[in-house]
């Protein structure tokens, strides 16, 4: 133990570290086996309105350059998910890919998204995800310029790409590697949410 200061310890500094936390896909791998269920096709498309519901896909989904997932809602593939540069996730929705989730160059999401791959994320260059889980069974990469309001949680390597950001937590049963210029802060940097505007 380390203190600066005046102290007084009653009882005894445990040396022991805390374990690692554990990503528990059941939820999701329940999700998936329904998609499998479903006959199977790939959709390609540039507007996907989820509706409040859940829509299950036996194959990849692919949503076009300026596209739009529009929440609330769940899109499940058993394969990977693609959004392409410069489209939307709107608010409260959830992707769950039983491969890899790719958002291309500029992506836009929503608050309240919610993205699972069993496994691997990659956010490319200046997509901004505002207030949004990421966790992944595989990698994560945060691409240059990208920048994250929430969680990243990977059970394998996390790599920040130079001028990337992270508001929030990042966590990686493996390596985190951050590059020059990456950043990672827990406080909102504006101070001008409810949560800091009471301090």
């Amino acid at each position: 133990a380390w203190i600066q200061g005046t102290a007084t310890v009653l009882g005894t500094l445990s040396t022991d570290l805390p374990s690692a936390p554990t990503l528990d896909g059941s939820a999701y791998d329940a999700l998936l086996a329904q998609a499998k269920a479903e006959p199977k096709g790939n959709l390609k498309t540039d507007a996907l309105d989820l509706a409040g519901g859940i829509v299950l896909i036996d194959g990849n989904v692919d949503i076009g350059c300026m596209g739009i997932i529009t929440g609330p809602g769940v899109l499940v593939a058993t394969k990977h998910i693609h959004v392409k540069a410069g489209a939307t996730v709107g608010d409260d929705v959830t992707l769950i890919s039983g491969s890899d989730i790719k958002l291309g160059q500029g992506t836009m999401v929503g608050p309240g998204a919610h993205l699972f791959s069993k496994k691997n994320v990659a956010i490319k260059s200046d997509s901004v995800l505002a207030g949004a889980w990421v966790l992944t069974q595989g990698k994560l990469d945060l691409h240059h310029g990208a920048s994250v309001t929430g969680l990243l949680f990977a059970e394998g390597d996390i790599k920040l790409h130079t001028l990337s950001a992270v508001v929030g937590s990042v966590l990686s049963l493996s390596t985190i590697d951050i590059h020059c210029q990456a950043t990672v802060s827990h406080d909102c940097p504006t101070r001008k949410c409810a949560r800091c505007s009471k301090r």
